[in-house]
């Protein structure tokens, strides 16, 4: 990890016990974040789950650009949409239909 500071990319959230999102740390190295009540979990992306048409085809919104999150605070976040079985706003708009 370059970086301890990461931007969200995207999100799913197919699943109402965890959220997942794709994060970029400061030199662009993508990382899958993925929270549930008790845990999260930082893991790197393969070369080939890198291409924004294959996420997007898979079900993977793109989340418009903020600025990068601390991880503490990135993991704050994620875990109290779960706890409140909600996404944070940035993230919810995301999940609304065109």
């Amino acid at each position: 990890m370059s970086a301890s500071a990461f931007t969200v990319r995207y999100r799913s959230a197919l699943h109402p016990d965890s959220v997942t999102l794709i994060v970029e740390d400061r030199a662009g190295s993508p990382y899958f974040f993925h929270c549930r009540p008790d845990h999260c979990h930082l893991i790197p992306l393969r070369e080939d789950e890198r291409h924004a048409p294959t996420l997007q085809r898979l079900g993977w919104a793109a989340v418009p650009e903020v600025a990068p999150y601390p991880l503490d605070a990135l993991r704050s976040l994620m875990t109290g949409a779960l706890a409140t079985h909600r996404l944070p706003p940035a993230l919810a708009a995301t999940t609304e239909a065109p």
